[in-house]
């Protein structure tokens, strides 16, 4: 395993400590901005500042030891005609890793996870989003969610996430990943008001009733038709919602949104004078010290970034793998430690479609701003399952504004339940609407017969019929409230 040679600025805390995630076109374009201030001012006082900032970089060598600021600069001038990993082969790929950082629940999940890559004889770029949800063999056996290898390693030890979810992810899409970068909320935030925000083209209006907040509650965020100029803070919320309206509420839609803002941050640092202005440079650098990390050098990000400079909007190309009845993936449930997960697996019995989709990824002609037909609203039933009245009202009102459809409301005949139980009557067709209920209810799932024969996955409870549970005709979902929706 190769370690780790640069924690792209300060204490990289695990693999990008801190907040807020995303995208390695920060780190290389950044790094082209360094090269290009360097020359011209290097005896002023803005060349110091980034000089300095650079130095937080600390790239090292293959033994790990960090190199001082001078061999970063002699690295910097030296290494014009040393080529990147995957040259060779004319295809640059990198890992990005987007986690949450410190202060979050579940700081080294990596709920973003983009495989990028760069042809440089003809400067296309391709980028693939992989759902978290992805179950997905492990090298030493095992099989885990693709988000949580990060985290499980981070745990093992420090600032190892990058290298596991590398070796990992490689096996799967089968394809050598040459570099890997990991970037927290915080930096994401930060950097876009450090460039004065981004221009987004919002495909259409939606409304999300259920954004977390950082105490743990929820507020409503709100995005209309048009573009849009959004500060850091805005553009985390377009990114991060995940219950949206209108067709919004999947991480498949929270991935398209997330590739559409990292092209526009792109554009903005390639057309921003942060280019020329080395106390710009300085200042974004210094706004990623703490929040990114990754095994390039300095010298490799520079290249990289001079050499992607000339990629326009019409050479980038983009995916996102989803579970649509297209899609190479779809749904389901498997039994883990702490109870029932729901994952996503691939449609075919091995990976072959998912790597040819990678090996292929540049031949995709997609638009990024492609957005499936609004469908109907999920329907649901309620029923009040405990002694405390008024309990179904109060998740009807929740639900509703989540935008569910509810269908009926009223008392279950056991009246006496511990847990709130999610019956899906679809047969597994709505797995992200199934997911958003279990997630706000904090329930557990279950499953018609049908479901369950045709799921191959073992529920929490089975319905043997409708008549045994009885819902609403036309009902896509049926909750039977616990004692655990009142807390």
């Amino acid at each position: 395993m190769r370690p780790p040679k640069i924690n792209l600025l300060d204490p990289r805390t695990g693999v990008a400590s801190s907040r807020r995630r995303f995208s390695f076109w920060k780190g290389a374009l950044i790094g082209m901005a360094a090269l290009v201030a360097i020359v011209p001012v290097l005896f002023s006082v803005a060349s110091v500042r980034l000089l300095s900032a650079a130095s937080a970089i600390n790239p090292s060598g293959g033994s790990g030891e960090k190199v001082s600021i001078i061999e970063q600069v002699r690295r910097l001038v030296g290494n014009s005609e040393k080529r990147l990993r995957g040259e060779e082969r004319d295809r640059v790929n990198i890992l990005v890793l987007g986690e949450g950082g410190e202060g979050h629940d579940g700081p080294h999940l990596t709920d973003t996870i983009f495989f990028v890559t760069f042809k440089p004889s003809t400067s296309q770029v391709g980028i693939l989003s992989l759902p978290r949800d992805l179950w997905i063999p492990l090298p030493d056996g095992g099989q885990a969610k693709i988000n949580s290898i990060n985290a499980n390693a981070e745990k093992a030890a420090a600032r190892s996430g990058g290298e596991a979810a590398r070796q990992a992810i490689s096996a799967v899409v089968d394809q050598p990943i040459d570099y890997y970068v990991r970037v927290d909320f915080s930096a994401f935030k930060t950097l876009i008001d450090d460039v004065g925000g981004v221009t987004v083209n919002i495909e259409r209006t939606f409304t999300d009733f259920a954004y977390p907040t950082d105490d743990a509650l929820y507020k409503k965020v709100h995005f209309e038709k048009g573009w849009q100029t959004m500060d850091g803070e805005t553009a985390l919320e377009y990114v991060r919602s995940r219950h949206g309206n209108a067709g919004e509420g999947s991480d498949f839609m929270r991935s398209r949104r997330q590739q559409k803002v990292m092209l526009a941050l792109k554009e903005k640092l390639v057309s921003f004078d942060t280019l020329l202005n080395p106390s710009r440079v300085a200042s974004v650098l210094e706004t990623l010290q703490s929040h990114v990390i990754s095994d390039m050098e300095l010298w490799e990000i520079v290249k990289l970034a001079k050499a992607m400079r000339s990629v326009d909007a019409s050479k980038l190309t983009h995916r996102v793998l989803d579970d649509s009845p297209q899609g190479p993936l779809y749904a389901s449930t498997i039994t883990v430690s702490n109870g029932d997960a729901y994952v996503l697996l691939p449609r075919k019995s091995d990976w072959s479609e998912i790597r040819r989709i990678t090996s292929r990824i540049l031949e995709t002609h997609q638009d990024p701003a492609a957005v499936a037909d609004v469908s109907r609203p999920a329907r649901v039933e309620i029923q009040n399952g405990t002694q405390q009245s008024g309990l179904a009202k109060k998740t009807q009102d929740l639900l509703t504004k989540v935008g569910y459809d509810i269908v009926r409301i009223g008392n279950a005949q056991d009246r006496t339940r511990e847990r709130t139980i999610v019956y899906d009557l679809t047969n597994g067709s709505l797995p992200e609407e199934l997911q958003t209920l279990k997630n706000i209810l904090g329930a557990e799932v279950g499953l018609t017969l049908p479901g369950y024969l045709s799921s191959g996955v073992t529920p929490t409870n089975i319905a043997l019929s409708n008549g045994q549970q009885p819902a609403s005709a036309g009902a896509d979902f049926l909750v039977v409230l616990g004692q655990n929706a009142s807390n």
